[in-house]
């Protein structure tokens, strides 16, 4: 069984080798830092990405991506930072027991805390994987 981190790496690698298939430059950050985990360059232009895997379906069927992370404050306090939409263009979701990737535009993630996606639908208003397959940048 992969660790957290372990499957963090691996859905970026999964996403890095994606864009590297459709003609991205890929370029890594090595500090740590960035509230991106790298930047995709094509056609003259620049795009941050970040990149969260999921590893687990609902009882109804979804795949829940959460968008933000935690940071441990005094005391050990647990705070939730959301998503930087202001600072990431594009975000990737994994899904390792699928061995799928999503793509999504930030634009429609403001503000969210989390999305899910489905491989079928059963209601108008969910997200299929399949319409988040694609880069549209």
């Amino acid at each position: 069984m992969l660790t957290t981190s372990q499957l963090g790496n691996l859905g970026e690698a999964k996403a890095v080798t994606r864009f590297v298939e459709e003609g991205f430059d890929v370029f890594t950050q090595f500090s740590g830092n960035n509230p991106f985990d790298f930047i995709v360059h094509k056609e003259g232009m620049l795009y941050k990405v970040e990149v969260k895997t999921t590893t687990k379906k609902s009882k109804r069927g979804s795949y829940l991506i959460y968008l933000g992370g935690t940071s441990y404050g005094h005391n050990r306090t647990i705070k939730y930072k959301p998503l930087d939409t202001e600072n990431i263009d594009l975000l990737v979701a994994y899904i390792q027991p699928i061995d799928t990737l999503c793509f999504f535009n930030t634009d429609e993630l403001v503000g969210m805390r989390g999305v899910s996606v489905r491989e079928e639908r059963t209601s108008h208003s969910q997200r299929l994987i399949s319409d988040y397959k694609d880069i549209k940048i």
